[in-house]
């Protein structure tokens, strides 16, 4: 039994003798009550749940049929028997077949045949219940579990629409910046390069096969080969970022100048580098740019320290013709003959006029530079 409850057996029986018999029969193995008429039980119905109605064909007002068919309409889970001590064949098989009764029994009633059957039935009632409620605690477990599928799942789409949209930013943040991208498996020496990492070397995809770093050596300037090498060696041991400046062969067999930075990003259980990320730009044309700003900045320096050498000797020669102007402006002052100022005022002139190709000069020559 799945229960040491005892079932409630309800027996209706308009011969109240009958109803203290089946009481004192069954009583030690159910919970029995009765009931004299139909309407007696339909209240014993309502006031308390019964697992099994067992009721007598003929009876005053309402007989067992009319009875058991509504308890069927109360709860059809109700285990419904029929006696009868009369020849009712057709109406009983009407019964059983439409589903008013679910057994029949006539009299005089085989007691043990009777328990055996209440037994089973209540006890496969049982199962069925039992199976009922596993069944709706299955279906509302299983509606949690969808529901919480359900959301999971949009979480994950969710989660995959942001992941795409990250990495399609990211992509055209990498194409956007001419940014190459290497990856390189360090154990097993595979090596993937993304489309920019060749177009910035002037190959399409179909061009260029590199599929290790050996094959990659291949395109590094020879004079560049063992001191790229080195560091790279030096950086996995290391563990630090690698940035380095290296010369390329591209598709035109020029060699384009790319940055190059790097590290080892992942480690095997033997604390041995695993892969290394790293990332290049083409700086051909900063190199060229920094080229000739150091050419102008030559330039510069030369002009400046030739005007600095040319400040310093026209100095000289202001003081010159300055000096001789002071002096013989002087003697001027000094002398009252006529003649004598003549020739002082000549000597003055002549000194003005070598002041004046010095200034001019200076002036041409600090021009020199600023156009």
């Amino acid at each position: 039994m799945l229960s040491d409850e005892k079932s409630k057996i309800l027996f209706v029986d308009d011969d109240v003798q009958s109803l203290k018999l089946y009481k004192r029969k069954f009583g030690s193995m159910y919970d029995v009550r009765i009931a004299e008429n139909g309407w007696e039980a339909l209240d014993l119905l309502l006031a308390e749940p019964m697992d099994a109605v067992i009721s007598d064909l003929r009876m005053p007002e309402m007989d067992g049929l009319m009875l058991l068919q509504k308890v069927r309409e109360m709860d059809a889970d109700i285990l419904r028997v029929i006696i009868t001590a009369y020849d009712d064949y057709e109406r009983i098989m009407d019964s059983l077949n439409n589903g008013t009764v679910t057994h029949s029994f006539k009299k005089p009633l085989n007691d043990k045949y009777l328990r055996l059957v209440l037994d089973e039935s209540l006890e496969n009632k049982k199962i069925k219940l039992k199976n009922k409620e596993i069944m709706d605690t299955v279906k509302v477990f299983s509606k949690e579990l969808s529901d919480k599928l359900k959301e999971r799942t949009e979480e994950l789409k969710e989660a995959y629409r942001l992941l795409d949209e990250s990495d399609r930013r990211y992509k055209y943040a990498i194409k956007a910046a001419k940014q190459g991208i290497l990856d390189w498996g360090i154990s097993n020496d595979e090596l993937i390069l993304n489309d920019v990492f060749l177009e910035n070397l002037g190959y399409e995809r179909s061009d260029i096969i590199l599929r290790n770093l050996e094959e990659l050596k291949n395109y590094i300037h020879p004079d560049q080969r063992a001191d790229f090498f080195s560091d790279l060696k030096q950086h996995m041991k290391s563990g630090n970022r690698m940035e380095k400046r290296v010369q390329l062969m591209g598709k035109s067999g020029s060699y384009i100048w790319l940055n190059f930075i790097g590290m080892v990003v992942e480690w095997d259980q033997k604390n041995r580098p695993k892969r290394f990320i790293g990332a290049c730009i083409d700086i051909s044309n900063q190199l060229n740019l920094e080229k000739e700003l150091l050419r102008a900045n030559a330039e510069l320096k030369l002009i400046n320290e030739t005007k600095r050498n040319f400040i310093a000797n026209v100095s000289h020669e202001l003081r010159t013709p300055m000096n001789s102007i002071l002096g013989f402006a002087g003697l001027y002052e000094e002398s009252g003959d006529a003649e004598e100022r003549v020739r002082y005022v000549q000597h003055i002139k002549r000194a003005a006029a070598t002041l004046n190709r010095v200034v001019e000069d200076m002036i041409a020559f600090s021009a020199v530079g600023n156009d």
